[in-house]
């Protein structure tokens, strides 16, 4: 189905309260930006639902009926961009890239292994700075795999909010030139929900 590019476009283009709360598991998992701004949903998108930004190289596509609610870029050469999904209205659909300085080369048969770390490091940031105290990633989750012919790593991990149970997915993707993070909170008796068109629109994901 195609739609005039971003024909909802005041909803696109406001942040809303809830997408700035989101800011703050935007944090990388390289460590916290310097600082952020809000900037226009034109510039990271393009028509019939497209990931398109042009500073950075990186692309994907999103679900039709799915919206960017709002975008920042971060101090350190990193975007994330918010979505919101009708499947769960209180699901947190993200997509956070940063693009490296400098080429990071990880031999392909360490690749894995840096993920993981990636994947532990999170948990700390998620406990430390986020106060979700009892933050644990599933053993039995961690998928290891190829998205766009870089190195992937997907997993799921559990915590309590407001004395109820959730769940986030969290995809990384790593190349000599950037890494991305894909993370979607939601209760965890919702997440399955929303998960076959995130999973879908991750693997989409292009970068340089």
């Amino acid at each position: 189905m195609n739609r005039p590019a971003h024909g909802i476009g005041r909803v696109r283009r406001k942040v809303s309260l809830a997408g700035q709360t989101l800011a703050l598991f935007a944090v990388a998992l390289l460590g916290p930006p310097l600082k952020s701004q809000s900037i226009p949903v034109d510039e990271i998108s393009g028509p019939d639902d497209s990931i398109h930004d042009e500073q950075y190289g990186v692309t994907g596509r999103y679900p039709e009926d799915w919206l960017i609610r709002g975008a920042q870029r971060w101090g350190d050469q990193a975007t994330t961009i918010y979505f919101a999904a009708p499947e769960c209205q209180v699901a947190t659909p993200s997509l956070y890239y940063r693009i490296f300085h400098t080429p990071l080369i990880v031999p392909a048969d360490e690749a894995e292994s840096w993920l993981r770390k990636e994947a532990e490091r999170k948990v700390d940031q998620r406990v430390k700075q986020q106060g979700l105290a009892d933050y644990a990633n599933r053993p039995e989750s961690f998928q290891y795999r190829t998205i766009g012919g870089r190195a992937a790593l997907s997993w799921m991990a559990d915590y309590t909010s407001d004395g109820g149970k959730w769940t986030e997915y969290l995809t990384a993707i790593l190349s000599e030139n950037g890494l991305v993070l894909f993370f979607l909170s939601a209760p965890a008796d919702k997440i399955d929900l929303v998960m076959p068109k995130y999973g879908k629109m991750i693997e989409t994901l292009r970068m340089p």
